[in-house]
């Protein structure tokens, strides 16, 4: 060989060593003796097998040797070995089978490439495929719970889809959800609560940090769990839970309430998942505002705002709904007309603003005097009106006669000094399939009733029958 030939050889861009059938180490070039640690005396006179690692010594004598020997070379083959300092080196080998003039084996001639390039790039290139598919997963995760939270119209069918949401997003085998009442108090609004039995103390800590700081808390473990509550720890070891994640739902300005899953062995969250949770929170958060605000938005539409009692539209449609009814049953209903005596010298003494005070005031004792199941409402000015179901001529007039009274009571500070009185008239119907009478009338006679006790002096119940 000459000394060029010999220099590319012992200096070339790759690994060269030749071995034996048996494989022994036969010779080696500078390049993967300098790439190993070994020199090449070290190296000569050894198995090739013994400065792999275990896995590459079995797929060594399991499939290299058996592919050389049937194909005569073998080609990339992915091997790790294992340097003189300890440290691995991956590697691809290609190996060609020289033979003899029989056709036995005479050499194994081999060049050996550095893959350690290759092997980063593959684990960033894994690495990224599986952020790839973790995003992905997200998205349709929160693209199902879109579509599913875009169907419900009430907060305990949003409550029911966030459950099921985070059931399959986080394999969690208990989810609870809970939303908070205008006190702040948390209840269960869908799922299940392993801890609805723990006493509410012993969670107030975390659940409170969950809410104030909204983020995310966990714990990972029953050990983390015993150091906040030693009741929640038992109650979630007999049920066979180690782990929870706490997650506020949290409006733009309003915190809703909690996302709560269990876990059934200890976990180690990783920071995407725990993200995913808080978004598909968030995403719930987003839609119970929707819901909320349409609800507002119909009460407003059917209450005056004065009072919060039912306005005249919805006045009109629940003595539609009664008359309907009393007509089907061949039963009776009441309209009870009050109008307050005298109310315009209270605001043209005091104001409209105490003027208002008083109507608040009147609605509330009005409202409180009726039966469960009838409708209060204001028709505007000093004007109410109550819709009775099912209620006779005598029934009518007891229930007349409370109100009156309740609103003959003096007025609480600051306004003592103003008395009230109302006149009533009361409009008693029975239905039967004859009857022909229509709620504008039904209005228009208890409206009769009344002035009829103004009439007659104020402060006074007047009954007619339709």
């Amino acid at each position: 060989m000459t000394p060029e030939f010999e220099d590319l050889y012992e200096n070339a861009p790759c690994g060269h060593f030749s071995m034996g059938e048996d494989g022994v180490i036969t010779r080696v070039n500078d390049t993967f003796a300098r790439w190993t640690g070994f020199s090449p005396d070290e190296l000569v006179g050894r198995r090739f097998i013994e400065i792999l690692d275990k896995g590459g010594q079995i797929f060594y004598e399991t499939r290299y040797m058996q592919v050389l020997r049937l194909r005569g070379e073998v080609t990339e083959v992915a091997l790790t070995v294992r340097c003189r300092d300890g440290h691995d080196l991956p590697v691809l080998v290609n190996s060609v089978v020289a033979t003899d003039p029989p056709g036995g084996i005479r050499s194994i001639r081999s060049a050996v490439f550095d893959s350690t390039g290759r092997q980063n790039y593959e684990r960033e290139l894994l690495h990224a495929r599986r952020a790839a598919e973790t995003s992905e997963s997200r998205v349709r995760i929160l693209q199902d719970a879109s579509i599913a939270f875009g169907t419900v119209d009430t907060e305990s069918d949003l409550a029911t889809a966030l459950v099921e949401s985070a059931k399959q997003a986080f394999a969690a085998p208990a989810v609870a959800v809970m939303f908070r009442d205008d006190a702040g108090s948390l209840s269960l609004a869908a799922g299940t609560n392993p801890a609805e039995g723990v006493s509410r103390r012993d969670l107030r800590g975390p659940k409170h940090e969950a809410i104030q700081r909204g983020e995310v808390v966990t714990f990972t473990s029953l050990d983390e769990v015993a150091g906040y509550s030693l009741e929640l720890t038992a109650t979630m070891r007999d049920q066979r839970f180690e782990a929870l994640t706490i997650v506020p739902i949290v409006g733009e300005h309003t915190s809703f309430g909690l996302l709560v899953c269990y876990f059934r062995r200890s976990q180690t969250f990783a920071q995407h998942a725990l993200a995913l949770q808080s978004a598909l929170a968030r995403q719930a958060a987003q839609v119970l505002e929707r819901i909320r605000l349409q609800a507002q938005l119909e009460h407003l539409a059917l209450h005056d705002q004065l009072t919060g009692l039912a306005n005249r539209t919805l006045l009109h449609e629940q003595l539609r709904h009664v008359l309907a009814a009393t007509r089907r049953r061949r039963g009776e209903l009441a309209v009870i007309f009050i109008d307050l005596d005298g109310f315009k010298s209270v605001n043209d003494r005091f104001g409209h603003a105490t003027g208002d005070e008083v109507l608040r005031c009147v609605g509330a004792r009005v409202n409180s005097a009726v039966r469960d199941g009838d409708t209060v409402g204001r028709l505007g000015g000093d004007e109410f009106i109550v819709i009775c179901d099912d209620v006779d001529e005598a029934s009518a007039r007891v229930v007349a006669e409370r109100i009156r009274h309740a609103i003959d009571r003096p007025m609480p500070e600051p306004l003592a000094a103003i008395a009230i009185t109302a006149s009533v008239g009361v409009a008693v119907h029975r239905g039967d399939d004859s009857s022909a009478t229509t709620l504008e009338q039904l209005f228009a006679l208890a409206d009769t009733g009344m002035y009829r006790s103004k009439q007659s002096g104020k402060d006074n119940v007047t009954l007619v029958r339709a």
